[in-house]
C-alpha cells in the first residue's frame, strides 16, 4: 500500500439481525447516531434509504463547519452498503 492511503478497519459484534442495522447505515438520518468521531453534525435534505449510486449531504464540523456530498458505491441490501465523497475517503460496512 503506498505511503500516502490509509486503511482503518474495525470489527464489532453487535447484538441485532443484519437488517436491523442495516436499516440503521442505509438511512442517512441515523448517521450522527453511528459516527464515531463526532464530526457527522446533521443530515441535509436526502432521500429516507440509500440505494447504490443515491447521493447525500451532511453537516460536518471538525474544528470548523463544512458540508459533505456523499456518492453510494455499493449496496447489497443487508449485506454491504459504501459511500465516498470527492476527497476519496470511503466508509464501507460488511455484515455477515
Amino acid at each position: 500500500m503506498p505511503s500516502n492511503e490509509r486503511l482503518i478497519e474495525v470489527t464489532k459484534v453487535i447484538a441485532a439481525s443484519p437488517e436491523a442495522i442495516f436499516d440503521v447505515l442505509a438511512n442517512p438520518a441515523m448517521h450522527p447516531v453511528i459516527d464515531g468521531s463526532g464530526a457527522v453534525v446533521a443530515p441535509r435534505s436526502n432521500p429516507a434509504r440509500l440505494s447504490l449510486g443515491a447521493t447525500f449531504t451532511m453537516d460536518m464540523s471538525m474544528k470548523a463547519s463544512y458540508r459533505t456530498t456523499n456518492v453510494v458505491s455499493s449496496f447489497e441490501e443487508n449485506r454491504t452498503i459504501a459511500w465516498h465523497h470527492k476527497a476519496g475517503f470511503i466508509w464501507r460496512y460488511d455484515l455477515e
